[in-house]
């Protein structure tokens, strides 16, 4: 694919999709391991969902220097009313985190996207962080947040 300026990385297809599966199920692990609290709210993409994906060619490796440093998996799809392209996997692995490389991918797609008068999109927990600022560098701004509240529980109701 096409790299914009001096990116970092380039996207680059997988080998297998199988491949792409194991990169993205690691890094969870290593997201729930690191952060229980964030582990528990996120769920990797399912397997056969990536299969799909990957043979529409929706699925890219992140490569940076020569080696496979993350996935991208962007797909036309809606949040609400919403309708553009949504990220559904973006993961860097965590020996490659904090190189920009997530931002710098999504840049390198949006040169090449199919359709650049839609909206990249996508759902991003409130405590993953490094998620939030990875979109906002990448130029995608909140558009909608939901907040969810616990509520006192009443004596004898449950």
């Amino acid at each position: 694919m096409h790299c914009p300026g001096n990116s970092p990385v380039r996207l680059a297809p997988f080998e297998t999709a199988d491949a792409a599966i194991k990169l993205v199920e690691n890094r969870y692990r290593d997201v729930e391991s690191q952060n229980p609290a964030l582990g528990r709210n996120l769920s990797a993409a399912d397997p056969d969902e990536m299969r799909a994906w990957y043979d529409k060619g929706q699925v890219h490796a992140i490569a940076a220097q020569d080696r496979t440093v993350g996935c991208l998996a962007v797909a036309p799809s809606a949040i609400e009313w919403i309708e553009g392209y949504e990220i559904k996997e973006e993961v860097i692995t965590t020996t490659h985190t904090g190189n920009g490389y997530a931002d710098a991918a999504q840049a390198v797609w949006a040169a090449d996207c199919p359709a650049p008068d839609r909206l990249v999109i996508g759902t991003i927990d409130g405590r993953n962080i490094a998620s939030r600022r990875t979109a906002e560098r990448a130029g995608r701004k909140p558009v909608l947040a939901y907040v969810f509240l616990k509520l006192p529980v009443e004596p004898g109701r449950q």
